[in-house]
């Protein structure tokens, strides 16, 4: 070997060295409101802080379903998880086969906090829609799920989730007359003609906390559905033009999901975010008390205040609640696509 290949080998081994190796990313899609802010500023940080892995956020509030259909036909996925799918978005996204299965190892390590984990999913949270009215507005607010639906006798203008057809049709099978215990498998024309009765009544649908709350104090709508854990951050707010009234009656029961997407960018990375979270019940915690919510984390939910569980959807609250068929939704083969048909049709 020449000297000159002898002086250049150190050479090459300095460049070969210090050949940058790319961070890890994570893309996140979430719906929108204050929920992004509240998992940067109380998970995310504290994940990279931990383990140098990015995290981006894209904010598509009510188009999380046509933007992965979107990405999966053209085999072009940007996104790797969403860590809040409402239950409907779940089981749609589940039964097209966008979702990863959630490998063994990982559903080993996280069953010992999380009681509900499914082939594509985790469970993060219990929500529930419940009936909410602003006593300023109108002469009397409907108390039941039937009077919600009875636009003769409780006028005024409604607004409920644009995303959340399922939570909708079981809310409206209830107030139609159906038992709790009865209503899966749901009675899908008797709900919809229930539905139909309030349609003029909506004045809008919308798709994040943010906008439902502005529409309340804004006075455009003064009842209708919303999140459990949006009453007591109103009530504590002393906002002059709403004095909210709440009830239970009827309150649609889901769990919210933490879910891979298929053929994600950094897949493998997304099981490291769930496996962190898991031992770190105290960032969980807090962001699911910004939200104003409980988590299905029992540890993190063991953090959390006393006034967070009086909201819950776990607490009895002396009243029929209707969780929602997740499992008969991902299986209703024709009768899915006529509940999502007639819903794209609802709510536009």
């Amino acid at each position: 070997m020449s000297m000159n290949k002898l002086a250049i080998l150190p050479v090459l081994g300095l460049l070969l060295s210090a050949t940058p190796v790319l961070a890890e990313n994570l893309v996140v899609a979430s719906y929108g409101g204050k929920t992004p802010e509240h998992w940067r500023t109380y998970v995310f940080d504290a994940f990279t802080a931990d383990t140098g892995i990015t995290v981006e956020q894209v904010i598509v509030p009510g188009k999380i379903v046509a933007g992965m259909q979107a990405q999966q036909q053209t085999g072009k996925v940007q996104w790797d998880i969403s860590t809040s799918l409402a239950a409907s978005d779940f089981a749609t996204l589940a039964a097209a086969g966008y979702l990863a299965r959630v490998p063994d190892d990982v559903k080993q390590e996280l069953s010992a906090n999380y009681g509900l984990i499914s082939d594509y999913g985790v469970a993060s949270k219990t929500g529930a829609l419940m009936i909410i009215c602003n006593k300023k507005a109108v002469e009397k607010c409907p108390t039941t799920a039937a009077e919600m639906m009875d636009v003769e006798n409780f006028p005024g203008t409604r607004f409920m989730p644009n995303f959340q057809p399922l939570e909708a049709l079981t809310f409206a099978a209830y107030a139609s007359g159906v038992a709790p215990d009865a209503i899966y498998p749901l009675d899908v024309d008797r709900a919809i003609a229930e539905l139909n009765k309030i349609r003029p009544s909506i004045a809008q649908f919308y798709d994040n906390s943010t906008t439902a709350r502005q529409l309340l104090s804004s006075g455009e709508v003064v009842m209708g559905l919303l999140w459990n854990g949006i009453p007591p951050q109103i009530l504590g707010e002393g906002n002059v033009n709403v004095d909210l009234q709440v009830s239970w009656d009827g309150a649609v029961t889901y769990s919210q999901w933490t879910a891979v997407y298929n053929n994600g960018p950094n897949t493998e990375t997304a099981w490291k975010f769930l496996k962190w979270l898991n031992t770190h019940p105290e960032a969980v915690a807090a962001y699911a008390s910004a939200e104003g919510t409980d988590t299905a984390n029992k540890a993190a939910f063991a953090l959390q205040t006393e006034e967070i569980k009086e909201w819950s959807p776990v607490k009895d609250h002396g009243v029929p609640t209707l969780p929602v068929n997740t499992e008969w939704y991902m299986a209703a083969g024709d009768t899915k696509t006529k509940i999502d048909e007639f819903w794209k049709n609802y709510i536009n």
